[in-house]
């Protein structure tokens, strides 16, 4: 654990900062949240503009697979690393990385140079999410996570407004990149205040050993689960050979890894992940939800604008109009969240509510089929509000349930899950598609949200523990 000096005895906080400077640097660590939401929700706006100017739509799902990817490897890395070089300097790396990535992506001429850069994206977005929530989370003191929570939610919601409709207004102006200029101001704003306000006197962990062979099985695991997603259904059968390698790879080393985690962390070493933390109810609900809820939400967050566009026949401003909509009502809903988890802990409730709303309009869309823009708009907006709302309560149960010490570890084990759950969603959505249409998009989300209430009315409700 990186302390930094005496206040730690007087203020439960894992790393401290003066207390008129804490709430000031968690809104910079959530403007960049916002930054790099423009960035996410703009994409998936352009990528039928995108597609047409490369004249190649076979390779334009990697802009979100190569990020993906990445992000699925970093994510529940960070404690490791951040306990070598401390979490605010690991952030001010993504925050670095992410700002050159943004700016050269707005000028490559390839598309396999945007796939690259979309790597590196994955890097700083790993980073700016997990790292960032997890060190506004240890600057403040237990009464104040709950608005942690809330503001996350909130600048979220703000990029995920401003994305969209920018996306949307510079394509139908024939400039589709005009929109990363906006991200990358945004970045380079949020990089300038975090060095103005970097915590400093943390302290790298230089006693434990870190576990350098489960970074390696984690990578292989998550890269052959990615292979087997991205190739399958699309360049050999799901039961094909290669397929089948993969899975057999995954879970072989996946075993591996479990055995290995809890014999560092026995033994008093860092372990590349915790893996001892799903013993806790809180974190097991958290984690699972998380991860059964992003299959279904990811793949219409990817998929809905061309949907929009290819079978409705809207324009590229009406087609994210919803979105826009929606994330500004997911604003107000930040507010209640933070009412609700810092007063009553009411998660299961949330979750509850939350899931029953969006499988509400997942029927809807299912049985409406062709509809008016005016109604697609409005289920898509209806439709965010409590995506929105069930994301925040899987991060309300570590920022609130857990310890200090294990809040870093907890946030990157919920953003972990959630970005394995986006990366299955967009290929299950992908197969989908191309074999049952766009229903297959709602009825995977009706499945994932049918899940996460199983979950949350079977296993113990976490406002008790």
């Amino acid at each position: 654990m990186s302390e930094s000096n005496v206040a730690l005895k007087k203020e439960d906080v894992a790393i401290y900062v003066e207390p008129k400077k804490r709430m000031p640097l968690v809104v910079i660590l959530m403007l960049g949240f916002t930054g790099s939401a423009i960035f996410g929700y703009g994409l998936a706006t352009a990528m039928v503009a995108i597609g047409t100017e490369m004249n190649n739509f076979a390779m334009i799902a990697w802009l979100f697979t190569a990020s993906n990817i990445v992000q699925m490897v970093m994510q529940p890395l960070i404690p490791g690393i951040s306990s070598k070089i401390t979490l605010p300097r690991l952030v001010l790396i993504g925050l670095i990385v992410a700002v050159a990535a943004n700016g050269l992506f707005m000028v490559v001429p390839t598309l396999g140079a945007m796939i690259a850069l979309r790597a590196f994206t994955g890097f700083g977005g790993a980073v700016i999410n997990t790292g960032g929530m997890a060190l506004a989370g240890q600057v403040v003191t237990p009464d104040k996570r709950a608005t942690v929570t809330g503001l996350n939610m909130a600048f979220n919601g703000i990029g995920s407004v401003v994305g969209p409709l920018l996306a949307g207004a510079f394509t139908d102006m024939g400039f589709w990149r005009g929109w990363t200029l906006v991200a990358l101001v945004v970045m380079v704003v949020t990089l300038i205040l975090y060095i103005i306000f970097y915590p400093k006197g943390v302290q790298a962990d230089k006693g434990a050993k870190f576990d350098l062979a489960g970074v390696i099985f984690l990578a292989i695991i998550f890269v052959a689960l990615a292979m087997f997603l991205q190739m399958s259904g699309t360049y050999w059968a799901w039961l094909s050979a290669p397929a089948i390698l993969l899975l057999v790879v995954t879970a072989v080393f996946l075993i591996l890894f479990i055995k290995r985690e809890l014999k560092v962390e026995k033994a008093g070493d860092r372990p590349a992940f915790r893996v001892t933390l799903f013993k806790f109810n809180p974190f097991l609900i958290a984690s699972l939800c998380a991860l059964v809820v992003c299959i279904g939400t990811n793949g219409i967050a990817t998929y809905v604008p061309t949907y929009g566009q290819t079978v409705l026949g809207l324009s590229a401003t009406q087609s994210s109009l919803g979105y826009s909509i929606g994330s500004i009502l997911v604003i107000l809903v930040a507010l209640m969240n933070t009412y609700f988890f810092g007063k009553k802990r009411w998660f299961k409730f949330c979750n509850t509510f939350g899931c029953a709303c969006g499988i509400v309009v997942s029927v809807i869309f299912l049985l409406a089929g062709h509809m008016a823009a005016g109604l697609f708009i409005f289920l898509i907006a209806f439709y965010c509000i409590w995506t929105g709302w069930i994301s925040s309560v899987n991060f309300a149960i570590t920022q609130m349930m857990l310890k200090t010490e294990d809040i870093l570890d907890g946030v990157a084990g919920v953003t972990s899950m959630q970005m394995i759950g986006a990366f299955l969603g967009v290929a299950l959505n992908a197969a989908l598609v191309n074999t049952v249409g766009f229903n297959g998009l709602w009825i995977a989300c009706i499945v994932s949200f049918l899940a996460s209430l199983v979950i949350m009315l079977f296993l113990k409700d976490p406002a008790k523990e």
